[in-house]
């Protein structure tokens, strides 16, 4: 997720977006809760590890121990 960020980062940004005027450079600002702002990039980068957390939660892949016996 990090690779493809950074690859969207570099052409949206570094190669693909000139000025109007071709006379100067733009300014980008990232918004936070916008459809491709920070917040759903943060979203998107959190949701594997939270879909591994339910799946270990139920279907854990190691054997239960035993409860000790006396």
């Amino acid at each position: 997720m990090i690779g493809i960020f950074a690859m969207r980062w570099n052409v949206v940004i570094g190669g693909q977006l000139f000025s109007k005027s071709f006379l100067g450079y733009t300014s980008y600002k990232v918004e936070f809760a916008a459809r491709e702002g920070l917040l759903p990039a943060i979203v998107l980068m959190v949701l594997p590890f939270l879909i591994f957390v339910v799946l270990v939660r139920l279907l854990p892949p190691w054997p239960e121990p035993e409860a000790k016996r006396t």
